[in-house]
Formats: C-alpha cells, structure tokens, sequence
C-alpha cells in the first residue's frame, strides 16, 4: 500500500487469489495501482513475469511447530523453496533489467528469527537467516550498477498471521522483553520498506535493518525515576 500510495504501479504475487484481488481493491480504493498475480513464489521457473524496477520479498511459509528432532522435512524443504529459492529466483528475472535501467531496488523482509532464533521453528529461523547472505551478497554484485538490496527484519507485528500463529501469552512474554512494551504496526515496517526502495534510500544497500522496538532490551532495569514517571 505504501508503495502504490508513493505512485508505484505495483503487481501482487501470492497463492491466495481472494487475498490478492482483497489487497489488489484495497489498493485501487486508495487511488494506487495494482495487478494481482496468482502463482507460487516456490514454483516461479516457469512464470512469466514483467520487469520491474522494485522488488520487495515477504512470502514466507511455516512448517509445522516441533523440535528439530522431530521436525517434517517435506515441510522445511517448502519453507526453503518459498523463503530462499524463490529469492534466489526474483533477483535472477529481474536483476537483468534493473542493471541495464542503472537502478533497482531489492528489499526483502526477514525476521527476528533468523538472528535470534525460534524454538520449534528451526526451519523458519534458518531460511530468514540465510536472506542476511544473499542480500549482502546482491548488494556486492549489483551495487555498481545502481541497484541497493537490504533486508528489513520485523519483530513481532500486529498482522493476521502473527495473531493466528502467535498464542496470547507468547505475544505478551515478546512484548514484556521489548524496549518500547508494545506490538509494532504494519504501517511502520512499510515505512521502512518506502525508504529502503526511494531515492532517498540510495545509499542503504547491504544492511539488515530491524523493526523489533528494541526487542531483547526490555529486560534490561530502567532509572527509577523513569519507573516512578512510568507507573504515576
């Protein structure tokens, strides 16, 4: 959304067509433009896609929640194919043309995960983690081109998916260990996204930006002048 709002013609991948065209009128509704595609990010080889000058990256998959030890194979390959393969494949159709243009941007949107870990998510952890290689190494490749590749990693996120896959008291714990005490918002990771793919981000290239309010520093004590401010 923020992207059409800033004037770009945007297409929508995904599997879910009622979702595509429900993001497709949303868009259209707030005067922007876009093009709904139905395919699977894991199968592209044979999609035909048209040049684009942004590419921004967020289809990621879980595979059912288990120790490592007991974790479905089948399902961390498709976690890999959807997460990292499908990165692999976007920079391989479109690097081409955003070279020849002399400029592109590539933002693709991990997670906390992959610095942090999940438990019972080794999979999801592990594709998230390996995005910090490839966008560091697009941005080796194709810097001199004028094309920037960054990653934006979102802690935990007021989303729909966030809401069914996250139970109540883990959101709470998540939120207790963060520096700003809340969920962050859909509308501020996007932000981030609008810079990282405007010309006023040009110089970021190679970067693994978190969007976590200060995840992991909540439990560190605070002044108790600021707790008493807090609690007044």
């Amino acid at each position: 959304m923020a992207l059409a709002r800033a004037g770009a013609a945007v297409t929508l991948l995904g599997r879910d067509e009622s979702r595509l065209l429900a993001a497709r009128d949303a868009i259209v509704s707030a005067g922007g433009s876009a093009t709904p595609l139905v395919c699977d990010l894991a199968q592209l080889v044979d999609v035909e896609l048209e040049p684009a000058d942004i590419v921004v990256h967020s289809a990621a998959t879980f595979a059912p929640y288990a120790p490592v030890e007991r974790s479905d194979s089948a399902a961390e390959r498709a976690v890999l194919a959807t997460t990292v393969h499908a990165g692999l494949e976007l920079a391989r159709r479109f690097l081409p043309g955003m070279r020849a243009k002399g400029w592109g941007r590539f933002v693709f949107i991990g997670s906390a995960a992959g610095h942090r870990g999940a438990a019972g998510q080794a999979a999801y952890a592990a594709c998230k983690a390996a995005l910090v290689g490839l966008v560091r190494s697009l941005a080796v490749e194709a810097g001199r081109d004028g094309v920037t590749c960054n990653l934006v990693d979102p802690g935990l996120i007021d989303t729909e998916r966030t809401r069914e896959a996250i139970e109540p008291d883990v959101q709470r714990a998540i939120i207790g260990n963060t520096a700003l005490g809340r969920v962050g918002r859909p509308e501020e990771v996007a932000a981030l996204v609008l810079l990282l793919a405007s010309d006023a981000g040009g110089f970021i290239t190679g970067a693994a930006i978190p969007v976590d309010g200060g995840l992991g520093l909540g439990i560190a004590p605070r002044p108790q002048a600021e707790e008493n401010h807090a609690t007044a």
